[in-house]
């Protein structure tokens, strides 16, 4: 299959993360009267999922930030990584599906352990999409040896935090919780490398 430029894929991914952000959005809602009737309290709730869309948003900003990198660094897109990088908007499309479980059921240790679960899915799937892009030499450039390591590391890191994270809510939500506060700090660490920071992923 003759390679194509990665413009088209770029904006069609760009399109999906905006949907799944505007998806997100739809589930914050005010409780009908409360303001009115000032029963404040009814806003606690509304409080966790505006917590829950704000943690969210950012992982997925970061995954978008990441995936600008990537496919500014990839010359064309072959057959193989335009399924790549689909198998990476499935399991992003899950996102907004992993936020409404926790917002609404922010003590079920399925509903954290569901979300962490997601999330190591998009870590993984976005590190196949740029193991695919390395191993067939479809990038402008190439990581040295040592940054190579440095990257599985952080990736392996970041998929054994959120796998760590998911099983942790069988004893405490509120680890669980920690840890996902967790995750998107590293992505604001600096790194020794000269390439762009892809934490989360």
């Amino acid at each position: 299959m003759r390679p194509v430029t990665t413009q088209r894929l770029e904006a069609f991914s760009d399109g999906v993360v905006a949907i799944l952000i505007t998806v997100m959005v739809f589930d914050l809602k005010l409780p009908e009267g409360s303001m009115l009737q000032g029963q404040l309290t009814l806003l606690g709730p509304l409080l966790l999922k505006l917590g829950v869309y704000a943690l969210s948003f950012l992982m997925l900003a970061i995954m978008w930030v990441n995936h600008h990198h990537l496919l500014h660094q990839i010359k064309a897109a072959n057959h193989g990584l335009l399924w790549y990088n689909l198998h990476l908007l499935f399991w992003m499309s899950l996102v907004p599906l992993a936020a409404h479980l926790v917002g609404h059921h922010p003590w079920s240790w399925l509903a954290t352990g569901a979300y962490g679960l997601i999330f190591a899915a998009c870590a993984q799937s976005f590190s196949l999409l740029r193991r695919y892009a390395t191993r067939l030499q479809l990038m402008h450039e190439h990581l040295s040896p040592v940054n190579m390591q440095q990257r599985l590391r952080k990736n392996r890191l970041t998929i054994g935090l959120y796998l760590l994270a998911a099983l942790a809510g069988v004893w405490s939500v509120y680890l669980s919780y920690a840890l996902y506060l967790l995750l998107p700090a590293l992505y604001f660490l600096p790194e020794k490398t000269t390439q762009p920071p892809t934490h989360l992923s």
